[in-house]
Formats: C-alpha cells, structure tokens, sequence
C-alpha cells in the first residue's frame, strides 16, 4: 500500500481497529505489515485497541513474509 492509498484509508478510529471493515483491514495490514490472518489473530489475543495489538506483534515477531 503506498502512501497516498493509505491515507484516503485512514480508519476514522485510530485507537481501535475494526476488522469488520476491509479499507480499514487493508490499512493495518499495511501499517503493521502482516497478514489479515496475523491481524485477525492479534486482536483477537488481546482485543481492538491499537496499542495493544501493536504491542502484540512486535512482541512476537509477526511480520507479513
């Protein structure tokens, strides 16, 4: 995803990711650079809050191959 797709994807909630919404799946995906399944796993550990999701993948090195 490049900058400007990412931009015009901007999820409106920032501090939560909403996976039932795929501009805004696209968006973390590509932030995080993961999977939708890394994604999907990580909120579901330890729920919607940005932060704690992020903490979740660099905790254990979740990275898209």
């Amino acid at each position: 995803m490049d900058a400007i797709e990412m931009l015009m994807s901007t999820p409106s909630d920032l501090e939560n990711i909403n996976l039932q919404h795929a501009h805004e799946v696209r968006y973390w995906t590509g932030l995080f650079d993961v999977s939708e399944v890394q994604l999907v796993v990580a909120v579901r550990a330890v729920g919607t809050a940005t932060a704690r999701v992020r903490d979740y993948l660099l905790q254990n090195a979740i990275h898209h191959p």
